[in-house]
């Protein structure tokens, strides 16, 4: 054989190579791009059907009254009462938490303070609830240090239903209103 016939049969054992090379790769990546998408779908109907199931539920994060204060009887009821944290959590995105905190800030403040405190969330972790800052110990959708966490009965968690409720709780008792806790940031860039 003289060397032209041995760089052609070189180049296409190269080319036939790298072909497989690359119909593996892209098998395997459109594969593994399946799996994710069937895994997040599975997350994803799983979270919309805890949403749902949980929608006619009581939930509050205001301590219970008794009768004779004029509350109802009976216990008042978490969300994160209701399912394994871990389930919560994996099946978490900013999406889920968006749809979580609209409904309770409704719930808590009404509709007019819902889109002040949409942009206030949205503005310290966009919605992620493993948000960490780089240099403090803020940490969540609401961005709490660690002593804010404890100042407020809360445990630093990255559950983004009990995420919700201290959140909620922190800007109810400290600003009365979402609104009034914007002004503050827009002014201070924290709240």
């Amino acid at each position: 054989m003289n060397k032209t016939k041995i760089k052609n049969t070189l180049k296409r054992y190269f080319t036939v190579f790298l072909y497989i090379f690359i119909v593996g790769i892209t098998a395997h990546v459109y594969h593994e791009g399946i799996e994710t998408w069937e895994e997040l779908t599975e997350w994803q109907t799983l979270e919309d059907d805890y949403f749902k199931s949980k929608s006619n539920e009581v939930t509050s994060i205001e301590p219970e009254r008794s009768s004779q204060e004029g509350g109802s009887k009976g216990k008042t009821v978490s969300l994160s009462d209701q399912v394994a944290p871990e389930a919560v959590v994996a099946a978490a995105s900013p999406t889920s938490n968006k749809k979580l905190i609209e409904e309770k800030g409704r719930a808590i403040f009404g509709d007019k303070e819902v889109n002040a405190l949409m942009e206030l969330v949205d503005r310290e972790s966009d919605f992620n609830h493993k948000a960490q800052n780089p240099v403090s110990t803020a940490y969540g959708m609401f961005q709490f240090l660690d002593s804010t966490w404890e100042a407020y009965g809360c445990e630093k968690t990255s559950d983004p239903v009990k995420q919700t409720e201290c959140g909620l709780k922190y800007i109810q008792k400290r600003y009365e209103t979402p609104s009034k806790a914007l002004a503050y940031h827009d002014v201070n860039n924290s709240y």
